[in-house]
């Protein structure tokens, strides 16, 4: 894939709701000394990002996605079943640009793993392009992130050493949104959603 041809434009997100685990993460930035150049995730942004989507801006891609979001909320993906995922361990991608906590690995991240790639086949589906899922970084909260350009900064592995494997807590898996990247809602203070379902 061409990343530059294919910048992510949305992503299927998890919004944080477990407030133990957000204080959780938060007690970890406290810890942490936080490079130069690097930024606070605000509690209020903490998500899972689970897969990202290039919207190429063409009435046809626009059409996939609108049929993608309306078809969504009427699968029943869970089966009436419950999920709840560990969040555990901490890593960093994009030459430690982005630091993040992601989901620990069994049986839970198994079944996420599952039920995110029916979401993508349903969005592909529909002729939307999604990038960058089943990553070994996917799914992730991210809690710090470069500023970018030549005011970027970065993690180390040696900032990291000793919270490698810190555990926050579990999270309910229950309701997704496809969020457009670099937004706010200003009515929520979260991303701002263009898509809701439910899939339990």
């Amino acid at each position: 894939i061409d990343y530059m041809a294919a910048r992510p434009t949305h992503f299927l997100g998890l919004r944080i709701t477990n407030a133990d685990v957000k204080a959780a993460l938060v007690a970890l930035q406290d810890r942490l000394l936080c490079p130069r150049g690097m930024n606070r995730i605000s509690p209020d942004m903490f998500h899972f990002t689970l897969c990202v989507i290039h919207h190429d801006g063409t009435p046809a891609h626009a059409e996939a996605m609108d049929k993608a979001v309306k078809e969504m909320p009427h699968r029943d993906l869970m089966k009436g079943a419950t999920l709840s995922v560990p969040i555990a361990g901490i890593d960093t991608f994009h030459r430690g640009g982005i630091l993040h906590a992601g989901v620990g690995f069994g049986k839970e991240r198994e079944a996420l793993s599952r039920l995110v790639q029916q979401i993508v086949e349903q969005f592909r589906a529909a002729g939307v392009r999604v990038i960058d899922e089943g990553r070994a970084w996917t799914p992730h909260i991210t809690l710090f992130r470069s500023a970018g350009g030549r005011a970027g900064g970065s993690f180390r592995s040696e900032d990291i050493v000793g919270v490698r494997d810190e555990w926050f807590g579990m999270q309910e898996i229950s309701d997704f949104d496809l969020l457009l990247m670099g937004s706010k809602d200003p009515s929520t203070g979260f991303y701002r959603s263009v898509g809701h379902f439910t899939v339990g």
